[in-house]
């Protein structure tokens, strides 16, 4: 009897502390929504504007540029929101682990970002806002855009969710406002140049076992490679340095002297070499 009985409150434990932590989680979720309502909203608000109404995005190219700035703006948001405002000494006394908070604010992000990118390509490759809209108009603005290579809406997607990635866990682990601010720029154009670093990998070194007309197809999936490879160590790290991170308990200092430095010179440096090496190569 006795054994059943431990056995009984054991996994009534475990159930009541399996309730607590997706309470936990709820909150969490309902915590980011309330802070990020107004940029989510007018994220959704955009995309259906220029996705089903006006039908101005229609490229792989558009979905990208307007992705990755989607996933910049983003990842400074759901990243670094406490840091900014000086509130996460704070936050990380509240029940929540640091764990819980940097995988819900990551996945909340990510969502928003994937879900938005990904519906408006997988719409504009069918044809979907066309097809809506053809019933009521007849005109040019109808008809269905030019075909575009699937490699190149998978590189519009990819990059939106590395540039947030990236962008989310540099923002988390910052201890200044610039570091902050500056967590979106470097998401981006460390996503270009993993990008550009994958074209030049197969033009030079993997050139002589690659088929000539296979050559596009293999310097785009290396490209996608990286950067997938990229956006999981830049989120296994920025989750190591933040639940080791020390609270900001005061508005996050301006800072980052340092930081900008190397963000605005040595990397548009690195990016203007690889692109001289592509072009050339």
């Amino acid at each position: 009897m006795t054994a059943i009985s431990l056995d009984g409150s054991g996994s009534a434990d475990r159930s009541a502390a399996a309730t607590h932590q997706r309470s936990i989680i709820r909150g969490l979720a309902w915590r980011e929504w309330i802070a990020h309502r107004s940029l989510i909203g007018t994220a959704i608000t955009l995309w259906f504007i220029g996705v089903w109404v006006i039908e101005a995005i229609t490229a792989p190219a558009t979905v990208g540029v307007l992705g990755v700035v989607l996933a910049a703006g983003a990842g400074m948001a759901f990243g670094g929101e406490e840091a900014r405002e000086g509130s996460e000494e704070f936050a990380f006394s509240l029940p929540a682990t640091r764990a819980q908070r940097y995988l819900v604010r990551f996945a909340m992000g990510w969502a928003l970002v994937l879900a938005l990118v990904g519906s408006a390509a997988a719409a504009i490759v069918v044809g979907a806002p066309q097809w809506c809209w053809g019933w009521i108009v007849e005109s040019g603005l109808t008809a269905t855009p030019a075909s575009a290579p699937a490699g190149e809406w998978r590189a519009a997607v990819m990059f939106s969710a590395a540039s947030f990635a990236i962008s989310f866990a540099i923002a988390a682990c910052a201890g200044s406002v610039n570091g902050v601010r500056n967590a979106g720029t470097a998401g981006v154009l460390l996503a270009i140049a993993l990008w550009y670093g994958g074209q030049l990998l197969v033009a030079h070194v993997l050139i002589d076992v690659i088929p000539i007309t296979a050559l596009p197809m293999v310097q785009g999936a290396t490209s996608l490679a990286l950067m997938a490879v990229a956006t999981y160590i830049a989120l296994h790290a920025g989750f190591l340095i933040y639940v080791r991170k020390e609270g900001v308990s005061r508005p996050a200092a301006a800072g980052g002297g340092a930081w900008t430095l190397w963000l605005w010179l040595i990397i548009p440096l690195v990016l203007l070499i690889l692109f001289g090496l592509v072009m050339t190569g």
